[in-house]
């Protein structure tokens, strides 16, 4: 039988116990392979728990209260029981900067957990890659294999982050010799914002073009000027490799371009002048 805690399950004939459903392995609750928790998700849960009944699981008591009738099981602990042992014996071993190879075992909104050998942790978002992440279940899958730098162990262990962009080139570094402030590039707008508008110029090399310098003349809206994934010529304000921070302009490019067709028609004045000058030389000669 399945309810909104868990598991009511038949031990022998006429002895019955129950499983909540945090001591049930995360695996079979949660698609996840992590516990989360809000309405969408408790719905997807008790259908998970109904289709559980009739299988048989591997548990053990953790709490027994003859007098009340009551045992407490968890399948958590039987499956968790060799991982205890490789985690401590890997704990052990483990120091920050080390390099392991893991097993995605959950993703979350704001992360993802990594079991490399026995010892688990979160890559935080923000270490899962040099470039934006706006997806996380577009990049990981649950099983995935993956290599991860470890760079922090608290709480005696408890307590494990991961990274995974410290392991792969820094495209800032490449940016600062590739391009530099004056420069004209292409660029995709990923984001259109009250403020401007973010651009990307190539992979992990995303840069902000505020709203002032969208234009010569006065934008309410952002909107109005440019759309996500719109393709446009900008001119880097700004390069902070610390902020890790391009500054963008479209309408210094547009200024550019009204510069040089000036300059073009200036010197096509330039040049009939001179022509008809030449001309009324000749004919006079």
């Amino acid at each position: 039988e399945a309810n909104n805690g868990g598991l009511i399950v038949e031990i022998s004939q006429g002895i019955r116990g129950f499983i909540p459903t945090s001591q049930l392995d995360a695996t079979r609750v949660y698609s996840s392979g992590v516990r989360q928790v809000g309405k969408d998700i408790s719905s997807k849960v008790q259908k998970r728990l109904n289709a559980l009944i009739g299988e048989k699981i591997k548990t053990r008591i953790i709490e027994l209260d003859r007098e009340k009738n009551r045992i407490i099981l968890s399948e958590k602990r039987v499956t968790q029981e060799g991982d205890a042992e490789q985690r401590a014996e890997t704990l052990r071993k483990t120091q920050e900067g080390d390099i392991l190879e893991g097993t995605v075992s959950g993703i979350t909104p704001y992360g993802i957990f990594i079991n490399a050998q026995g010892l688990e942790g979160l890559v935080h978002l923000s270490e899962l890659s040099w470039d934006k992440v706006e997806d996380v279940g577009s990049l990981y899958k649950v099983g995935d294999d993956v290599e991860v730098m470890v760079i922090g162990i608290s709480d005696g262990g408890k307590r494990v982050a991961y990274s995974i962009k410290r392991l792969q080139n820094d495209p800032w570094s490449e940016a600062i010799s590739q391009y530099k402030v004056g420069d004209i590039v292409e660029g995709e707008v990923q984001k259109v914002v009250p403020y401007g508008a973010f651009v990307r110029i190539g992979k992990g090399l995303n840069g902000l073009i505020h709203i002032s310098e969208l234009s010569d003349q006065l934008v309410k809206d952002p909107a109005d000027i440019v759309s996500a994934g719109d393709k446009v010529k900008v001119k880097i304000l700004s390069i902070s490799s610390t902020e890790r921070h391009l500054g963008l302009s479209l309408k210094a490019v547009d200024q550019e371009k009204a510069e040089v067709t000036e300059a073009r028609e200036a010197l096509s004045q330039e040049e009939l002048s001179e022509a008809v000058e030449e001309a009324i030389d000749e004919e006079i000669k």
